[in-house]
């Protein structure tokens, strides 16, 4: 319960997450176009959701905003300036810059 790196604190967090930005209840989707193995896609105008699924690393480019929650913990809260960079199996929701 109190480990800030178990799946259950992640899954509080993405509750939050949602629960903060409306976007993520109620936007519209928007896939992304994404490198073989990324799967991405907007959900209104200010919310990125990103999934590396493939065996190897990957970069999203034209990214600009914070990472809210990251399902590697030490990125929640990163500052992404052009380039998200994605490790396999890494999954997050990026709050864009308007």
């Amino acid at each position: 319960r109190h480990d800030p790196d178990s799946m259950l604190s992640l899954c509080r967090d993405v509750i939050a997450v949602r629960d903060a930005f409306p976007d993520l209840r109620s936007g519209r989707f928007e896939a992304i176009d994404a490198p073989e193995g990324v799967f991405a896609y907007r959900r209104g105008d200010r919310t990125l959701v990103a999934l590396a699924l493939g065996d190897a690393p990957a970069t999203l480019d034209g990214i600009t905003g914070t990472i809210r929650v990251s399902s590697r913990r030490a990125r929640d809260g990163e500052r992404i300036e052009g380039v998200l960079s994605l490790e396999r199996g890494d999954a997050v929701i990026v709050l864009l810059d308007a």
